[in-house]
This record gives structure tokens, C-alpha cells and sequence, in this order.
């Protein structure tokens, strides 16, 4: 009855249109009346002490990062060194559309800031050359998904924090299957733009002269990744102190070294950063409420009973984990998802033996697909938003980059060792 209360009344209050932070908490409301005896100063005090965390604070440190790299010149020049790379292969500007998130998500940790930020650029781009706007609109929103998986990555973070996981492993967990996604895409785009006419020939021949210096003219952006990874890894600082050092980081190569972001700027950024922060952590306050009731009812053990008995196979069991999520990713916020079905879901991976580093990371590649598939497709309103088409239309060109991401999630959730192969190599 309690999980009826606090599903039901979650996912009928959502419905309602009621933002997520709230139906969670008036969920999580209900079900303390219901259990009854306890003080309502709990509710506060669970929320509380759900933000009470050291390794969360790398979460609003990362979407800073994000925001100060997305307004200033970083995006402009990853842009133009993919294109460098990438510019004489056909399809090349849809190809540079890709590329150049996957560079990006080193840089932003976020798939809207992703999808904003090269979408502001390729887009337009990609129309102006006679490309389908549809099509140019599927292939960013799907690029821009990459963001949460390609280190640094907020959901990660997050993750870790719900689950005691390291972050660094995860973060290095998430690259082969980001460059997966990555490729499988820039394959899909070079089998449509085939059948494409003239639009869709490359932009220009390979030049290794012209690569060499758009790629030292993005070297400053691209510097960052390997400073967080490499002081990570060798126990320079943890990931909260990496995001502290991004940030200052970011501010160098922006007002300093390209000298395309102000000081006048910097109100602005900071004000829409907290803004986003301010959201992400009010629903994870939230969740801290919602899980304790959970957990205080025993439902995760309830349910990893349930998952079990439907079947002895593993691989049945993780198919049946990742059809859950990617219809929880598809129906709510990320990481109001990951923050409710972490705590469900980890008994689970601890019966069944699975490492948690794989689990974390195929949980955040689910939930970012889920980020372009309807009705919540963040990453395609924004990618709608900037091209102007209609959500309906896009979705026929987005049928198969849906796909073929999909195989990928299959092929790194059967497959560990292509999440685990680089943690484990770095110990």
C-alpha cells in the first residue's frame, strides 16, 4: 500500500503537470501520514541531511564550468577543430555536429548545455547548407545526449554520491561507451547522408596543417579534461576539488586566454548556474525524503524479491532493467529518475553480483537516451527550439539514431568489460 502511495501519487501528480520536486514531496508527505507517528520536522531534517554531502558539491561546480565554457569562445573553436577533422567526410557538417559533442560533454557534464551550445552553431549551419532541417535537428539532439556520459558528468557524480561508487571510475567507465554512441552515429549520418544530394558532400579536403591549428587554438578548452582526469586519477584532488579547479580553470581560458567572456558577463552566468543548481538540488532534497520513506518501508528489498523471482537468468534481469529505465527516462527528469530508482535498484545489483561501476554507467547511458526520447526529450525541445521544426516531424530521422543508441546500451550492458576495462586499468 505505501508503494502504491508513493508511486501512484507521484506519477498521478506528474500527469497533473505538478513539477517533480513537488509530487515527490507530497508523495513523500503521504506516505509518512500514512505510516503514521512520525513528526513532520523528519521531512525536513531527511531533506537536509540529503544535501549534507561533500562529494555532491562537485555537482554545481560542474554546471558553472558548463556555463562559463558554453559563453565564451570553447564551443566556437571545438567546432572548428572537428571540422577540421571530420570536414571532408560526406555528411561532414552532421559529422562535425557529432564530433564536436563528444568534445564538448568533456567540457560541460550537462546534455542541454551540450545541445545548446554546439546546436547554436551547427545547426543553422548545417540548414544554411541545404541539409534536411529535421534530420539536422535529430542528429544534434541525439549528439547532445552525450553530455552526462563523456566525463565530467553530473549524473555520475550523483550516482556516486547515492551509491558510495568512485566517481573517477565512473567517469572513466563512461568513456568507450560515450565514444560508442559517438561513432554509431556518425555511422548512421554517413548512411543517410548517401542518399542525400549535393548538400551532403564534405566541406573541405583534409588538410593535417589546418587540423594542427585549430587544434592548438582548442587546446585551452580541451586542457580540460585531462586536468580533471589526470588530477583525479593521480590523487591531486578528489572530484569535488577537480570541479573547484574546472571552474577557475574555465574562468583562465575564457577572460584570459580567448578574451571572449567579460567580467561584466559573469553576473548573468552566475545567476543561470545557481538557477540550475538551485533545481537540481531542491529534487535531490527531495528524493533524500522519498528514498528514506522507501527504505524505511523496506520497498527496494520488496521489489528486488519481485525482479527476482520473475526470472534466475542475469541477462534476463538486466534487460528487464533497462526497459525500466529507459521508460522512467523517457517519462521523467533525469535526475529525479536516477535519484528515485538508484535506491530501488542497487539491492538488486548487489544479488546478483554485478559491478556497480558497469551498473552505474549503463543507468546513465538508459536515462540519457531517455533524454531525447518523448514526451520529455529535453535535448530535443532544445534542438527543436533552436531550428524551429516541430517535435512530431523530427522524429521520423530520430527513429534510428534511437536505435542504433539503444544497441549500444545493449552492447556495453552484455559486454562489462567495455566499462570497466579503463577503471580497472587505472586501478
Amino acid at each position: 500500500m505505501i508503494g502504491l502511495i508513493l508511486f501512484g501519487g507521484m506519477f498521478t501528480l506528474v500527469v497533473l503537470n505538478m513539477p517533480i520536486g513537488f509530487a515527490l514531496g507530497v508523495a513523500s508527505v503521504a506516505g509518512m501520514l500514512y505510516i503514521g507517528d512520525l513528526p513532520m520536522t523528519l521531512a525536513a531534517q531527511r531533506m537536509v541531511v540529503a544535501l549534507d554531502s561533500f562529494p555532491l558539491l562537485a555537482a554545481p561546480l560542474f554546471m558553472l564550468t558548463g556555463e562559463l565554457m558554453t559563453v565564451g569562445g570553447s564551443a566556437r573553436r571545438i567546432v572548428e577543430f572537428s571540422s577540421a577533422l571530420v570536414g571532408h567526410i560526406r555528411g561532414s557538417l552532421a559529422h562535425v555536429t557529432v564530433l564536436s559533442s563528444m568534445l564538448f560533454s568533456g567540457i560541460s557534464g550537462s546534455a542541454t548545455a551540450d545541445t545548446a551550445a554546439v546546436g547554436s552553431l551547427m545547426i543553422p549551419a548545417m540548414i544554411r547548407k541545404g541539409y534536411d532541417p529535421d534530420f539536422a535537428t535529430a542528429i544534434q539532439a541525439s549528439a547532445g545526449t552525450m553530455g552526462p556520459i563523456i566525463p565530467p558528468s553530473v549524473l555520475m557524480v550523483i550516482f556516486g554520491y547515492l551509491s558510495g561508487v568512485s566517481v573517477g571510475a565512473l567517469f572513466l567507465g563512461g568513456v568507450i561507451p560515450g565514444i560508442l554512441i559517438g561513432l554509431s552515429l556518425m555511422l548512421v549520418t554517413y548512411l543517410y547522408a548517401r542518399t542525400g544530394g549535393a548538400a551532403y558532400r564534405g566541406d573541405q579536403a583534409a588538410s593535417l596543417r589546418h587540423v594542427v591549428r585549430t587544434g592548438i587554438r582548442a587546446l585551452p578548452a580541451l586542457g580540460l579534461v585531462l586536468i580533471i582526469m589526470a588530477g583525479i586519477l593521480g590523487g591531486v584532488f578528489t572530484p569535488t576539488e577537480a570541479a573547484a579547479v574546472a571552474v577557475f580553470y574555465g574562468l583562465f581560458v575564457e577572460l584570459v586566454l580567448y578574451r571572449e567572456l567579460r567580467v561584466r558577463d559573469l553576473p548573468a552566468i552566475l545567476r543561470r548556474a545557481a538557477t540550475v543548481a538551485a533545481m537540481v538540488m531542491f529534487i535531490v532534497a527531495i528524493s533524500g525524503l522519498f528514498g528514506w520513506v522507501m527504505t524505511s518501508e523496506e520497498i527496494p528489498q520488496a521489489f528486488t524479491r519481485m525482479l527476482l523471482s520473475i526470472s534466475s537468468s542475469t541477462a534476463v534481469t538486466l534487460l528487464l532493467i533497462n526497459v525500466l529505465v529507459l521508460i522512467a527516462g523517457t517519462s521523467l527528469e533525469s535526475t529525479a529518475t536516477l535519484l528515485i530508482i538508484t535506491p530501488i535498484l542497487m539491492p538488486v545489483v548487489q544479488d546478483l553480483g554485478l559491478d556497480p561501476v558497469h551498473f552505474g554507467v549503463v543507468l546513465v547511458v538508459g536515462l540519457c537516451i531517455g533524454m531525447v526520447t518523448p514526451p520529455v526529450a529535453v535535448t530535443l525541445f532544445v534542438a527543436c527550439g533552436l531550428s524551429g521544426r516541430s517535435v512530431t516531424t523530427v522524429l521520423r530521422p530520430l527513429a534510428p539514431q534511437l536505435l542504433i543508441m539503444i544497441v549500444v546500451l545493449l552492447l556495453i550492458t552484455y559486454v562489462p568489460t567495455l566499462v570497466t576495462f579503463l577503471p580497472r586499468l587505472f586501478n
